[in-house]
Parts: C-alpha cells; sequence; structure tokens
C-alpha cells in the first residue's frame, strides 16, 4: 500500500499546484492524510483536479482545516468516480448545512463503496441532515447503502433534524457504528430512538453521549435494547439525569435480564461514569479530567483514532 501523509505542514496554494502534478503521475496512492493543514477553498480545489485520477484510493484525510462547501463540492464532484474509497474523513472543517447537502447529493448518491464517513464539529444543521436522511433512504430502499460508521458528533444538531435521520436508518441492514454524541438532542427524539433500536438489527455500537435529552429518553433507550439483539455498545454518559438516577439504572439493569449481548452500557452521574455490564472493568470510574481543555481535546482524539482504526481494521478486513 502506497501511503502518502502531510500532517500538520501548513502547506501553502504553491505546495497544492506542485502536490496535485505529482498526484497525476503516482497515480497508485490508497491512502492520502493532509490533516491540520490550514487548507482553504483554493487549496482544495487544486488538489480535487488530480483526484480524479487516483482510481486506488481507499483512505482520505482532510480533517482539521478550513475548507467550506465550495470547496468540498469541487472535491465531491470529483471524488464520486472513485469507487474504492473506503474511509473518508473531513471531521473539523466548515462543511456546514450546504456543504452536507453537497456531500449527499454530488458523491453519496454516485458512490455505493464507502464505509466510513467521519464528519464531526462541522457546524451542521436541520436541513443538511434531511438531505443526508433522504440519501440514506434513497440507498437502503435499493440495497446500496454501505456505510458502516458515520460519525456526527459536535455539530449542535438537534431532535427535528435527528428524527428524520433516525427514521432513514430504520430498515438499514449495514450501518453498525453510530456516533451523535455532542449535540443538543432532548427528550422529543425519544419514540425515534426507541423504534430504531428495536428495529434495525445491525448498529453494534452507539453513542448518544453529552447531549441533552434526561432519564425519559434513557429509559425509551434501556427497554427498546430488550427487543435488540446486535447492539454491544451503549454510551449516554454526560445527559441530564439528576432527576431520574436511580429509574436510569434500574431500568438498564432489568434490560440486561432481556439482553445477555450487551457488553458495556455507559450512564453519567455527573463525574460518576457507571459502566454497568462490564464487570471486567471498574464499576464506577471518575470521568472529569485532569488535562487541560487543550490537553483533553489531543487526548480525546487520540482515543478516537485508535478506536476507529481498531472498527476498520475488523470491518474492512485490514
Amino acid at each position: 500500500m502506497l501511503e502518502l501523509h502531510l500532517c500538520n505542514n501548513n502547506l501553502t496554494q504553491k505546495n497544492f499546484e506542485l502536490l496535485s502534478k505529482y498526484l497525476i503521475v503516482i497515480t497508485s496512492l490508497t491512502s492520502i492524510s493532509i490533516k491540520k493543514n490550514n487548507v482553504n477553498d483554493a487549496g482544495i480545489i487544486q488538489f480535487s483536479v488530480s483526484i480524479y485520477n487516483l482510481k486506488h484510493l481507499l483512505n482520505l484525510d482532510l480533517s482539521f482545516n478550513r475548507i467550506t462547501a465550495k470547496g468540498f463540492k469541487n472535491l465531491f464532484e470529483n471524488l464520486k468516480f472513485n469507487e474504492k474509497l473506503l474511509s473518508l474523513n473531513i471531521k473539523g472543517n466548515q462543511l456546514a448545512d450546504k456543504g452536507l447537502v453537497s456531500l449527499a447529493k454530488d458523491y453519496l448518491s454516485y458512490n455505493y463503496g464507502l464505509k466510513a464517513l467521519y464528519i464531526k464539529w462541522n457546524k451542521l444543521g436541520e436541513a443538511g441532515l434531511n438531505e443526508l436522511a433522504h440519501t440514506f433512504y434513497t440507498l437502503t430502499s435499493t440495497s446500496r447503502c454501505s456505510i458502516i460508521i458515520i460519525d456526527l458528533s459536535g455539530n449542535k444538531l438537534q431532535a427535528s433534524g435527528v428524527k428524520v435521520f433516525f427514521n432513514s436508518l430504520n430498515n438499514n441492514k449495514y450501518l453498525q457504528n453510530l456516533n451523535l454524541s455532542k449535540n443538543l438532542i432532548n427528550d422529543d427524539i425519544k419514540d425515534s430512538v426507541s423504534l430504531l433500536i428495536k428495529v434495525n438489527q445491525a448498529l453494534v455500537n452507539v453513542d448518544f453521549s453529552s447531549n441533552s435529552f434526561t432519564h425519559i429518553t434513557g429509559i425509551e433507550i434501556a427497554d427498546a435494547l430488550k427487543y435488540n439483539k446486535s447492539i454491544l455498545d451503549v454510551n449516554i454518559n454526560n445527559n441530564y439525569y439528576s432527576q431520574g438516577e436511580f429509574e436510569l439504572i434500574k431500568a438498564f439493569s432489568e434490560c440486561k435480564e432481556f439482553n445477555q449481548k450487551l457488553n458495556r452500557v455507559y450512564v453519567f452521574s455527573r463525574n460518576i461514569l457507571i459502566n454497568l455490564y462490564n464487570q471486567s472493568e471498574n464499576f464506577i470510574q471518575d470521568s472529569s479530567s485532569e488535562f487541560s481543555p487543550e490537553e483533553a481535546d489531543e487526548e480525546e482524539e487520540k482515543e478516537e483514532l485508535s478506536s476507529n482504526r481498531s472498527k476498520e481494521a475488523n470491518l474492512f478486513g485490514f
């Protein structure tokens, strides 16, 4: 496998002109990482000129740059001709709703091979999420959706858009890892998330931590898990459980009696992380950070990278 890593190099427009010329010649690359380079739209448009020729590209990482919907639209229109790409990481950019619509219409609607999609921290909203939901629904109904991992965390998404997205996943037979942590999801999702967990038998890991729902939604999730035989790990920590912590823990304890396959369920009570099921780990762990905000972000990225590599290794057969 031929890989190119240019992370954290503050690449200039001139660098991208040279890179594009290089990529036109070296077409056998399987992995490209240009994360943390302060890349803007002009740079990515220049880069997109050569992406058309990279027919063997499996992994593309453009995370933590300054690319907006304009630059991404150009990228997606060229990238859709690549039939081998498995993982696309564009987290930490400025995709926004317009860019998410472009991702759905200009790329996902044409390319059915993608397995992992990371769009964390991109200032997404309801309009973009609705378009993504429509694309997922269409692809699922025609058995062309192959995405196994999707990360939509840290986007301030609200329940109205998330409910539509959940509905598009009810019959999805491919998605295994769903991350919607660090959003603004409240109790309005309780019925749609309950239905999703009951009827979707493909999901393995779900993360709804650091949102705005209460024990009411938490209990709905626990009850729904009684009917699900595929989910192994559930993370709903750091939500608003102060009025119903006991009822929530009781609901998950009862859930375990019906569903023996559950491996880990994390419930958050302020600074206490409770792992209800995995006896090999401490039953109660202090989850308060010992790092500065900058160090915590770096530690989270390291942990996430390790987790993603592990998931992709298992799912893609690497």
